[in-house]
């Protein structure tokens, strides 16, 4: 009657409040269990009817009675989540096992008793954000910035709850303590021209904390110097958070790939960076030694603005010798990071770039019980392949890059020689309204580094919109 469900990690990091689950006493023989979700008022600890509990992907909600309680039937073990909600309460998610705790041949399956806090929705909380701007040092109010609420923070079982929660049969099976979050555990909000948000209808009694992503504001990014958090708010009150400041956060260059270890006579020296750079990084910054004396080398920056080229003056390296390299490269922003490397000229080629690159959503282990959102969350698997053209590679690695960012970002590393899987519920980006498109690049690597970036082939995955038949229906 009940399906068994299956909750990801990310959904049950954030927990509030605490539980008591109770087992029966497991004298009979019996299967399947029942489910008493109890609801209670957090703060009171009184009893709440007519609140809705809606199990998992199920069509209808069942509704508490005066006592507080829904009761659900004859569950098989596994793992069930719920979502309760009033008019008025926050609506919380909660996770609950049933599990097997007979011996032997003997089926004894405890009924579960689980409990849940209700927290009233009513607390406003305000804020302002400010940013330092990085000519003249002021703070200026932050203007269409998003800010993030997330609830946060969690109430451990106690001795005794953790006991009857925790109790072993003779088969050494453990009932899983239940979890609870607010849902949705993150809220946004934008600033107005004078840097103020706010934020209605937040969970009371709750912790959380707010921070503010990363900004670009007059084609500067800016991040936030630190979070603010607040806790035990009452319901009806407003709660003024202290205000946040936002310092310059310029693009740290990061090196991708270089040629070092493919140095032949007549090969110039490679560094392919993860952003634009700017012109001082070529500008009399770098040097070559050999055997502690410097080498006359001219430097050269990318039309791109992304490669920096080392030629040696006389068009040749030493055969056989060993080199070193350093430099100062900086960001268009003026982030500054150095690189000093070694080097040997007359070594091996670095691997040649893949082909036929692609990626699709891989649906194979779908399930056709399951709702198509449940399938693409859950069970879903972002595929990425492609064929290579180099037997002496060591790895791959994969970079990405969304239509709301500026650069290509490390996203995985794989030995595996043709293929690489995510699960879509493990994707940063995927909770983002924001991101339609994503851009990889598969670089394959060995002992003489990666490819040049800019001559990689990038794939694009378009993020599905996922609709369940009965909002298709509704529409």
């Amino acid at each position: 009657m009940k399906k068994e469900l299956l909750l990801s990690a990310s959904a049950i990091a954030l927990m509030v409040g605490c539980s008591d689950t109770v087992v029966n006493s497991y004298d009979e023989a019996k299967a399947k269990a029942k489910i008493t979700v109890s609801v209670l008022d957090g703060s009171s600890n009184e009893a709440i009817d007519s609140a809705a509990v809606k199990a998992q992907f199920e069509n209808e909600s069942s509704y508490t009675d005066e006592n507080g309680f829904a009761i659900y039937n004859k569950n098989d073990i596994g793992s069930y989540v719920f979502d309760i909600s009033k008019k008025g309460y926050s609506t919380t998610r909660a996770t609950v096992s049933v599990v097997e705790m007979g011996a032997n041949d003997v089926s004894r399956v405890p009924d579960v008793v689980l409990t849940v806090p209700l927290y009233k929705a009513d607390v406003t909380v305000k804020g302002k954000v400010y940013y330092r701007d990085r000519t003249t040092g002021n703070l200026i109010p932050a203007d269409s910035v998003k800010v993030v609420l997330s609830y946060a923070g969690s109430t451990k079982p106690t001795e005794t709850e953790s006991a009857s929660s925790l109790k072993k049969s003779e088969s050494g099976s453990a009932a899983e303590e239940p979890t609870f979050i607010i849902y949705p555990s993150e809220v946004f909000a934008v600033t107005n021209d004078k840097g103020e948000y706010e934020f209605t209808n937040v969970a009371e009694m709750v912790n959380f904390y707010i921070d503010v992503l990363q900004s670009k504001i007059d084609s500067k990014y800016y991040r936030s110097a630190g979070y603010v958090s607040a806790s035990g708010a009452r319901a009806g009150s407003i709660k003024n958070m202290e205000e946040i400041t936002m310092v310059a956060d310029g693009e740290i260059p990061k090196l991708l790939n270089s040629n070092l270890d493919a140095i032949d006579d007549s090969v110039d020296l490679e560094f392919g960076f993860s952003t634009e750079l700017d012109q001082d990084s070529v500008d009399g910054f770098w040097t070559v030694k050999k055997a502690g004396s410097k080498v006359l080398t001219t430097a050269s920056l990318s039309k791109d603005k992304k490669v920096i080229t080392i030629s040696p003056l006389s068009d040749s390296w030493s055969h056989g010798d060993s080199y070193s390299v350093e430099g100062v490269v900086y960001s268009k922003d003026g982030v500054r990071i150095t690189v000093s490397k070694t080097f040997s000229v007359g070594s091996v080629a670095i691997p040649k770039h893949v082909s036929n690159p692609k990626v699709k959503l891989d649906e194979s282990r779908y399930d056709e019980d399951y709702p198509a959102s449940y399938n693409f969350r859950i069970n879903g698997y972002l595929k990425l392949t492609w064929t290579p053209n180099t037997k002496d590679v060591s790895g791959y690695n994969i970079y990405y890059q969304t239509n709301v960012m500026d650069d290509f970002i490390f996203f995985a590393e794989t030995a595996d020689d043709s293929s690489y899987s995510r699960s879509i519920n493990s994707l940063a980006f995927i909770n983002d309204t924001t991101v339609k498109k994503v851009d990889f690049i598969i670089l394959p690597y060995n002992g003489a580094g990666e490819p040049s970036v800019s001559k990689a082939k990038k794939v694009t995955w378009t993020i599905p919109e996922i609709k369940d038949e009965d909002e298709e229906e509704e529409e």
